[in-house]
């Protein structure tokens, strides 16, 4: 059965809410424990030190934007393509360690320094959340230059 417009529609407003509740979340402990969460994005080892602080303390609000973004539907394309960009990033930096043998948190949900999973896990994890994200900003994209080709 092929899927209908409504089907996709309805797909779309589920999966960008549900990216929006991820992000919201996982911004949330971070937000509030600044310093526990620095100490994640030190543990990454790819950062200088001068820019940990800054790091820890800035991503946390970008992640909850975006997700209230996501959920709100309020620029939603830019919320998508944010959470993609970030998304890449954080598969690229458990790639990077997974080469070179750190197991560390991911930092995404528990602000424990040690891991709680492997890092096969986060990747798998965070490839499904990046295809989310990617579809969701398509979707939108699509949706959007369809409706401004018809109003011509």
């Amino acid at each position: 059965m092929k899927p209908t417009k409504r089907h996709l529609k309805m797909l779309y407003h589920l999966v960008r809410i549900l990216l929006g509740v991820i992000f919201l979340a996982a911004s949330w402990n971070k937000i509030l424990n600044p310093e526990a969460f620095a100490q994640i994005v030190a543990n990454y080892k790819v950062l200088p030190p001068q820019l940990v602080n800054p790091t820890a303390y800035l991503l946390p609000y970008i992640e909850a934007v975006c997700g209230l973004s996501l959920i709100t539907g309020f620029w939603s394309k830019g919320g998508a393509l944010i959470v993609t960009v970030l998304m890449v990033v954080f598969v690229s930096l458990f790639i990077i360690n997974k080469f070179r043998g750190f197991d560390t948190n991911c930092g995404c949900f528990s602000l424990q320094t040690q891991p709680g999973h492997s890092i096969s896990y986060y990747l798998v994890r965070d490839f499904g959340i990046l295809t989310a994200g990617l579809w969701v900003f398509f979707y939108k994209f699509k949706s959007d230059r369809t409706r401004i080709i018809n109003e011509m």
